[in-house]
C-alpha cells in the first residue's frame, strides 16, 4: 500500500489480518477491516494535514476490531490493550505515538459518548460507520448472532424486529452515529434518517437480504 512502510505493512498482512478469521462476518477482513483501511486512508488524504502519520492511520484501521477475538461488548477496550501489549509496534513507534494508537482504536466505538480524543481517533471513527442503507442492513444481519447470541434466527420476524431495534437506536433522527471529519457522510445522514424511519421499506430490504442468505 503506497505512503505505509513496507514492513509494517507485512508485519500487518502475516500477523494482525489472519485473526480476523475468528469474528463474524461483519467485521471480517474482506467485508469490514480492508474497506475501513481504504476509507480512513482515503479520509487522512482529504484532510491534507501534513502533521498525520499514515502508518498510524493504517495500523488504527487494521488493529480497531481486533478485541472481537475475545467479546464484543468491550471489543473497543481489548483492541486497545491489543495495542498496548503488542511490543512489535516498537519497531515503527515510539512510545507516544503507540498511546495515540491505542487511544484511536479505543474511542472508535459508535456508542460512545465521547468525543475521539485526537483526529486518529476521529478519522477511525468515521471510517468505521455507515451511512449506506443497503450495507447497514447486510452488516446488521451478519452481526446479529453474535449481538444476540440467543435470538432464534431461522424466525424472519423475531430478527427482523430485533434488527430494526438495533438499526433504530444506532442510525435513526435520535440515534447516536454522527461524524466530526466526513462532510460527504455527514450530509447523506439526512437521507438515512428518513429511510430508517420507514419501517415498511426497511423491512422489505431486510427480506431480501435475510431470504438470500438463507437460500445458501
Amino acid at each position: 500500500m503506497k505512503d505505509i512502510d513496507k514492513d509494517l505493512e507485512q508485519y500487518i498482512i502475516n500477523n494482525i489480518f489472519p485473526l480476523y478469521d475468528k469474528v463474524d462476518d461483519g467485521h471480517n477482513l474482506k467485508n469490514h477491516i480492508l474497506p475501513v483501511i481504504n476509507q480512513s486512508m482515503g479520509l487522512a488524504k482529504k484532510i491534507n494535514d501534513i502533521s498525520i502519520n499514515f502508518n498510524m492511520v493504517f495500523v488504527i484501521a487494521a488493529y480497531h476490531d481486533i478485541g472481537l477475538i475475545k467479546g464484543r461488548d468491550l471489543h473497543h477496550i481489548y483492541s486497545k490493550i491489543f495495542v498496548q501489549e503488542d511490543v512489535n509496534l516498537k519497531k515503527w513507534f515510539n512510545d507516544d505515538e503507540i498511546e495515540l494508537i491505542a487511544e484511536a482504536v479505543e474511542d472508535h466505538r459508535a456508542s460512545k459518548k465521547q468525543r475521539p480524543r485526537s483526529i486518529y481517533g476521529m478519522i477511525i471513527s468515521d471510517s468505521d460507520r455507515n451511512v449506506d442503507l443497503n450495507e447497514i442492513l447486510l452488516r446488521t444481519h451478519l452481526c446479529i448472532q453474535t449481538k444476540f447470541p440467543n435470538l432464534n434466527l431461522n424466525d424472519f420476524e423475531t430478527e427482523f424486529e430485533k434488527a430494526y431495534e438495533w438499526i433504530v437506536e444506532k442510525d435513526s433522527k435520535d440515534g447516536y452515529l454522527n461524524f466530526y471529519l466526513d462532510k460527504q457522510k455527514q450530509e447523506k445522514l439526512v437521507e438515512l434518517h428518513k429511510q430508517v424511519s420507514n419501517k415498511l421499506l426497511i423491512k422489505n430490504k431486510y427480506y431480501i437480504i435475510y431470504n438470500k442468505s438463507k437460500s445458501f
